[in-house]
């Protein structure tokens, strides 16, 4: 299914800590000048700021929508321990250098 690959691509990537996928919802929009009602599936990607322009990417490319929903929360505060969890989940080698965790 789409959202169990565009999760798994995500954090495979260590674009995302972890991607939750919510059940069927209903989203209600118009576009192109007609109402319209979709069964969509919601995820919620636990990344860096950083990394919201390679998410917003990679969702772009492996999206078959056009015009593909990405949207940003900031994080005021949180479970220390989970944030730096995140952070290191998202960090590729090359930007701690080698050997570094």
């Amino acid at each position: 299914e789409l959202a169990d690959s565009l999760a798994t691509g995500l954090v495979l990537g260590r674009l995302a800590a972890c991607v939750s996928t919510l059940p069927e919802i209903t989203s209600t929009y118009r576009w192109e000048g007609k109402l319209s009602h979709d069964k969509e599936r919601l995820l919620l990607i636990k990344t860096r700021a950083s990394l919201v322009p390679k998410v917003t990417e990679y969702m772009k490319a492996h999206h078959p929508y056009q015009v593909v929903e990405v949207i940003c929360a900031d994080v005021a505060q949180g479970n220390a321990a989970y944030l730096d969890w995140v952070k290191s989940e998202t960090t590729l080698q090359s930007e701690t250098g080698p050997g570094v965790p």
